[in-house]
């Protein structure tokens, strides 16, 4: 009976030893998921800061396009009131010329 209670005990520490050494490999282990949950939830942050600077420099980009429009439109503009103003004048010395020409 002494052996056999010994051999119990023997068997019952083993399985505590097993049970712990379970535990930690158990403990390891959601360490390592808790990490890797971690290390991605950086990556998308990181991502999404990244997308947010490149939709950014987009709409900059844009913004300079949308600015180069305007000042090219309005130089058309100044150019086509420079060239009536020049037509107008050309027009009025021509007059000019007629009715002088008409007087000789």
């Amino acid at each position: 009976q002494a052996s056999s209670r010994v051999e119990g005990i023997r068997e019952d520490i083993e399985a505590r030893r097993n049970s712990g050494a379970a535990t930690a490999l158990q403990t390891q282990v959601r360490g390592r998921q808790a990490t890797q949950r971690v290390e991605a939830l950086k990556q998308k942050r990181q991502d999404d800061a990244a997308t947010l600077l490149q939709a950014r420099a987009r709409q900059r980009q844009a913004s300079f396009r949308t600015e180069g429009i305007k000042e090219e439109r309005e130089q058309n503009n100044a150019a086509t009131v420079l060239q009536s103003r020049v037509r107008g004048r050309q027009a009025a010395m021509e007059t000019a010329s007629m009715i002088e020409d008409r007087k000789q």
